[in-house]
């Protein structure tokens, strides 16, 4: 009987060595497909983050496009309003000039 126990026990012990390697090698296994499931997590998140960097990127150069070429053409606008201004009051100043010469020659 003592020896049909201690070979019961034996054979619990070796089953629990089984079970602990095992155990441990699940617990590995798991590990590593965690850790090949945390980077394609990140390779994801960074590829998502250029993408929207690229994509803000474009937008912005675009609305910078269109406010400076909003900017030119106003800027011309007042350049041509002033030139008319001015050329307005070419005459006005072309006689200004003619009567100073005539009073300074008199």
């Amino acid at each position: 009987m003592f020896a049909e126990e201690l070979l019961k026990i034996t054979e619990s012990e070796t089953y629990a060595e089984e079970l602990q390697k095992s155990a441990k090698a699940e617990a590995e296994a798991l590990i590593a497909e965690a850790t090949v499931e945390a980077q394609q997590i990140m390779s994801d998140a960074k590829t998502a983050a250029k993408q929207k960097v690229d994509r803000s990127t474009a937008e912005g150069q675009a609305t910078a496009q269109q406010q400076y070429e909003a900017a030119i053409a106003d800027t011309e606008a007042k350049c041509a309003e002033m030139t008319k201004a001015a050329e307005s009051k070419l005459p006005q100043v072309v006689n200004l000039i003619v009567e100073r010469v005539k009073s300074s020659v008199n």
